[in-house]
């Protein structure tokens, strides 16, 4: 079976996060030399800046990865703005049409 991604346009080959950074197996010590002592996050694919519902999530994720904890977002906000995002995927998707990506002129069908 093969990577289902690997066909998709606009798709990156999967990466584990911090991948060139960490053994394959990390323990808790090494993961927090990178994460908390380096302040290294995983990168966010530059094809999620194609589309709206990946740019808003790309910015909650960022917003959350701050160096500074006391200016992250609090777990309600995050669960607020993901509730709005679903309610608006799903609001796209129950119209039966939606934009493939940011450059996209025309609708496709989610049939």
């Amino acid at each position: 079976m093969g990577d289902w991604s690997a066909n998709q346009p606009g798709t990156e080959p999967y990466q584990y996060p911090f991948q060139h950074d960490v053994p394959c197996d990390p323990t808790i010590e090494e993961m927090s030399t990178v994460v908390v002592e380096m302040g290294k996050r995983p990168p966010i694919p530059e094809s999620w800046s194609n589309h709206q519902t990946l740019i808003e999530l790309s910015r909650i994720t960022s917003e959350c990865w701050d160096k500074d904890p006391t200016t992250r977002l609090p777990s309600l906000r995050i669960r607020k703005d993901l509730m709005r995002l679903l309610d608006s995927l799903l609001r796209v998707r129950d119209s039966g049409c939606y934009f493939t990506d940011a450059s996209d002129q025309g609708f496709q069908s989610w049939d």
